[in-house]
């Protein structure tokens, strides 16, 4: 996935995602979060389980103008998303999208076929 704008701090990087059907919100982790980009702290904590482990987020992050060059070389999200900013020593992904992003954008993922699908 790439994003291009983080909080409105450029960032054009090509993040590693994971699709998690599992989890009702989007994560971003902090150490990928592109430089000078401060994220927007939350008036009081939330607990969160972020792939297995139990955490809490204390602020989130905006993603906007999102391509996903995996699943298309022409779609786009363009309307922002908000992401939790999650702490953590190590990650395999940077942000993991939860339900209230791939349910709206019509992205579905079937782990009896391990596939994909974005509109089809």
């Amino acid at each position: 996935m790439v994003v291009d704008t983080i909080k409105g701090v450029k960032s054009k990087r090509v993040y590693r995602v994971l699709i998690d059907p599992g989890s009702d919100s989007t994560h971003f982790w902090r150490k990928r979060l592109p430089k000078g980009c401060v994220p927007t702290n939350l008036s009081k904590p939330q607990g969160i389980q972020v792939m297995g482990s139990k955490t809490s987020v204390k602020s989130t992050v905006s993603l906007q103008h999102l391509m996903f060059p995996e699943l298309s070389q022409i779609m786009k999200v363009e309307h922002p998303f908000t992401a939790y900013v999650f702490d953590a020593k190590h990650s395999p992904y940077n942000i993991i999208l939860g339900n209230d992003f791939i349910v709206p954008l019509g992205i579905t993922a079937q782990s009896t076929t391990q596939t994909i699908t974005w509109l089809d």
